[in-house]
C-alpha cells in the first residue's frame, strides 16, 4: 500500500482554571504526524497563549468535555485502486475503493495495529 496524503486534525481547548469553563477552542490541522505533534506541543505549552485565552488557563487536546477531538484522513493507493482511510477514536472508514481486495487488505492491515482493535 502506498501512502498518498495524510491529514491530522484535533482541537486544543483552553480552560479557565477557576471555573473549568472552556474559553477558546482552536482547531489544529497538520499534514504529517511530526507537524501534528509539534503543533500540539507548542499550543499546549505556550504560557502566552494560556494567558491570552484567559486567566492563565490550562490547555487540553485529548478531550474537550467528553468529546473525542481527533481524526486522521489518509489518501492511499493499492495497485491501481486509490481510496481514503478515515480514523477517529471510535471508528475507521474506508471509502472510494473500487476493488474488494483493497478493503480486505486494509482490514488485514488494521488487524495488525493493536490501537485499532
Amino acid at each position: 500500500m502506498e501512502l498518498g496524503k495524510e491529514t491530522y486534525k484535533t482541537y486544543v481547548g483552553y480552560f479557565d482554571p477557576n471555573t473549568s469553563e472552556m474559553n477558546v477552542k482552536v482547531q489544529v490541522t497538520a499534514y504529517t504526524r511530526a507537524e501534528y505533534a509539534a503543533a500540539i506541543t507548542a499550543l499546549t505549552g505556550s504560557a502566552d497563549l494560556k494567558t491570552a485565552f484567559g486567566n492563565s488557563s490550562t490547555a487540553e487536546t485529548s478531550e474537550i468535555g467528553t468529546e473525542a477531538t481527533w481524526n486522521v484522513r489518509i489518501s492511499a493507493k493499492l495497485g491501481t485502486d486509490t481510496f481514503q482511510i478515515s480514523l477517529n477514536r471510535d471508528s475507521m472508514t474506508v471509502s472510494g475503493y473500487a476493488d474488494d481486495a483493497t478493503l480486505a487488505a486494509v482490514d488485514a492491515w488494521a488487524d495488525t495495529i493493536s490501537a485499532l482493535n
